[in-house]
């Protein structure tokens, strides 16, 4: 991947889009009506604040580089990217994957492989070639049932792990309280979640019912872990928190609320802003649909934050 991103300094990337492109769509261009033009086929340039959200997403470890044996790490790329890359500990290049749908989310399962979900929903196991050292990936279920409107605009996907194995795939649908885009930063908004579970027949089944477990989601992590002898979560509760990466850059960038209220015209007070970001992280019920907020949190903490919450998976020895 050296040959299609080169630093500038130790402020500022280039990327270069057709060797991306063609890497993930496997053939030259056009690659369709979305990626036409000087903007998609030559140099972008972005500054390290920006790198995390308009560049890559995330990264997924299989295992920690402090333990002994080989590790594989994969990179999320943005969704205008869409590509994966992938890393080992005997081969620490990162070596772009073909995908042509794009990657939205993956998890390191305990088979040994890594999943991913893309953005039309189709859920993929990813495969490592011994001799060559290539990633390439096979589609494990059908397509999720996704609706046109919502592909076109975008409801986030989060892949887990049920407590005995089976891959579970969130599907986070946002709606706005007035008329706007679905954007955070333009009215106020509410969510719901759909659970699907893929069965023994390799078919999703969407449930609202995971037993004595709670899912959380969000960018950094998605998981799926038993209630039952733990800590006081709620069972067939999903936790979730914001997952807009752009947002917090620009956020880091004006530095001051204020001046992204103004940049952005939509909002003009504080109160009204409040409003709006402290639906970022809560609760959802599955069992009726309620949404409840982490009051516990406060009001101000999320005011004060440039990047968006994480979930901290504890690790037992």
């Amino acid at each position: 991947m050296g040959s299609f991103l080169s630093r500038l300094n130790h402020h500022w990337f280039s990327v270069w889009m057709k060797p991306f492109l063609t890497t993930r769509f496997g053939c030259e261009p056009p690659f369709g009506d979305y990626y036409r033009g000087p903007r998609y086929y030559g140099k972008r340039t972005f500054n390290a604040d920006e790198m995390a959200g308009w560049f890559y997403r995330k990264v997924l470890l299989s295992t920690s580089p402090q333990r002994p044996g080989n590790y594989a790490a994969m990179l999320i790329l943005d969704r205008t990217f869409g590509a994966p890359a992938f890393a080992t500990s005997g081969d620490a290049s990162w070596r772009l994957a073909p995908s042509q749908d794009g990657v939205e989310d993956a998890i390191y399962h305990h088979d040994g492989r890594f999943y991913s979900v893309s953005y039309t929903g189709v859920v993929e196991a990813w495969q490592r070639d011994a001799e060559s050292g290539a990633y390439t990936s096979t589609a494990v279920s059908p397509r999720l049932t996704i609706p046109p409107e919502e592909e076109e605009e975008g409801s986030p996907k989060y892949l887990a792990t049920a407590p005995d194995g089976r891959l579970m795939v969130v599907v986070k649908h946002v709606q706005m309280t007035k008329k706007g885009r679905r954007s955070w930063w333009n009215d106020k908004w509410r969510c719901s979640f759909e659970v699907h579970v893929l069965g023994d027949d390799r078919l999703w089944k969407e449930t609202r019912d995971i037993g004595d477990s709670a899912l959380f989601v969000g960018l950094n992590n998605s998981l799926c872990v038993p209630t039952r002898g733990g800590p006081a979560n709620e069972a067939g509760c999903l936790y979730f928190t914001d997952d807009e990466l752009r947002e917090a850059a620009l956020r880091k960038r004006n530095e001051s609320w204020s001046s992204l209220s103004y940049f952005r015209g939509c909002v003009h007070n504080d109160d009204e802003f409040h409003d709006i970001d402290v639906r970022a992280i809560g609760a959802y019920s599955l069992k009726d649909g309620t949404v409840k907020k982490m009051e516990a949190l406060g009001k101000e903490w999320y005011h004060r934050l440039l990047m968006p919450p994480v979930w901290i998976t504890p690790s037992i020895p």
